[in-house]
């Protein structure tokens, strides 16, 4: 069993796959000051004795050398750090000094669902939207806050404004002031989505499937008919894909394994 995380910039995601098979799914958020103790707790509940493996994806770096030695102590092995370097996804042209490793592996992960050039729609504390081409390159994206942190934001430097947590709307003409924030944001963020994803689609000269994926999918597949899928777990697959050949090419190096293939 493999034990996936991904630590994201508000919480970890974290999974557990027999296989290729995600068969558990679930998130640690953290305290201000997390410990190695405390993520090692969350980890055993999460996983009991099952992760044989462990293979983690990080945009926070503080954070990373915490869950590392935590799942060291969780699954008694070493855990793989999946990064743009490391991951065996091909990127064109971005800069893969300030490639962010889940929007690589999502995309990574969407194409080899469907086998086609895909638009991914990663929509969480910030929201991306990026482009893999049929070939399987990473071709880049844009960058956004997510729906959420726009509420958020909105309500922390509005002092007459409530924060709205974000939702279907289902008017535009809105009649009182949640309602009409909730509009904005349903309704804005469509409009954002849509225009993004026609240049993105007239830039690249293809015809690429559009996905999301992230806490808030499911609310911009409602808000978006351009969406034809829902994938929640992307990043994780992504995270699983590129770790299981990590650790075939760790083990292809190892001395007994070598010394058996050459008998």
């Amino acid at each position: 069993m493999l034990l996936a995380i991904d630590i994201g910039n508000t919480r970890a995601s974290i999974g557990l796959f027999a296989g290729t098979r995600l068969m558990k799914r679930g998130s640690i958020d953290w305290p201000a000051r997390p410990s190695v103790r405390a993520i090692e707790q969350k980890l055993n509940a999460f996983a009991g004795k099952g992760a044989h493996h462990a293979c983690i994806a990080s945009v926070v770096p503080r954070l990373t050398p915490i869950f590392a030695a935590a799942c060291r102590k969780a699954s008694g092995t070493r855990p793989l750090i999946v990064t743009p370097r490391n991951a065996g996804v091909r990127i064109k042209g971005y800069n893969i000094r300030q490639l962010g490793i889940d929007r690589l592996l999502a995309a990574a992960a969407a194409h080899r669902r469907h086998r086609r050039a895909v638009i991914v729609i990663d929509a969480g504390t910030a929201m991306t939207i990026d482009l893999m081409t049929a070939r399987g390159e990473f071709a880049g994206g844009v960058i956004l806050p997510g729906i959420g942190s726009s509420a958020r934001g909105l309500g922390e430097i509005a002092a007459r404004l409530p924060c709205v947590p974000p939702s279907r709307a289902r008017r535009v003409v809105a009649k009182n002031t949640r309602d009409a924030i909730r509009a904005g944001l349903f309704f804005g963020y469509a409009g954002l989505i849509e225009r993004i994803v026609e240049r993105m689609v007239k830039e690249s000269r293809a015809r690429p499937l559009v996905v999301a994926t992230g806490g808030d999918a499911a609310l911009i597949k409602r808000a978006c008919p351009i969406v034809a899928r829902v994938h929640p777990d992307l990043v994780l697959e992504g995270l699983m894909i590129s770790a299981s050949g990590l650790f075939l090419r760790r083990l292809a190096r190892s001395p007994r394994y070598s010394s058996r293939k050459d008998r």
